[in-house]
């Protein structure tokens, strides 16, 4: 079984919550992070890195 750290875990609860939509403020918020800390960003990790891709539509 892979070992689960709290951190990822936090991730794991923060990428869902962006996926579904919620604004990066009630995430952080939720997970007891400054209002605008650069740090929960960090715990939002790509959930369709072809879909988010910032390079999708540049007709390259």
């Amino acid at each position: 079984m892979p070992r689960r750290s709290p951190r990822s875990l936090r991730a794991g609860e923060a990428t869902v919550a962006y996926a579904a939509g919620v604004p990066v403020s009630v995430i952080a918020a939720h997970g007891r992070w400054a209002p605008n800390s650069p740090v929960v960003l960090g715990h939002i990790r790509a959930v369709d890195r072809w879909r988010d891709n910032a390079m999708r539509n540049v007709g390259l």
